[in-house]
């Protein structure tokens, strides 16, 4: 009965799995991890102002006064001197002015051929 024991024993450890002290490449300590932030919301950095893109498209524009020249989603890319930027809308976009309505609290955005979107001073 013993031997039988013995040999229950030995086979189920040979069939464990619980050993893996061996197989470095599934060490949590050498897999390589890329952690990118997000954002929350649809933004833009226009004249070094962030705006929030809101769903308000009844706008009166006025003018262009820039377009977005750069296009990131990991917000660890965003510098101090970041500007003409979106986590949204790609390299071209156009941002217009809205007539009535301070640059510095609002702008609007062409996010298709004469469709736009408000976006305000976060």
């Amino acid at each position: 009965m013993k031997k039988v024991i013995i040999l229950f024993l030995i086979i189920l450890t040979a069939c464990s799995n619980a050993n893996n002290a061996g197989d470095l490449k599934n060490n949590p300590a050498n897999v390589d991890v890329n952690v990118e932030s997000s954002f929350p919301y649809p933004l833009v950095i226009w004249d070094n102002q962030k705006y929030k893109v809101t769903t308000d498209e009844k706008i009166n524009i006025n003018k262009v006064i820039g377009e977005i020249l750069n296009y990131s989603t990991d917000e660890a890319q965003i510098k101090e001197d970041t500007d003409n930027f979106s986590n949204y809308y790609p390299k071209g976009t156009q941002i217009w002015s809205i007539q009535g309505v301070d640059t510095k609290q609002a702008v609007a955005i062409e996010y298709e051929k004469n469709m736009y979107v408000k976006a305000v001073v976060e």
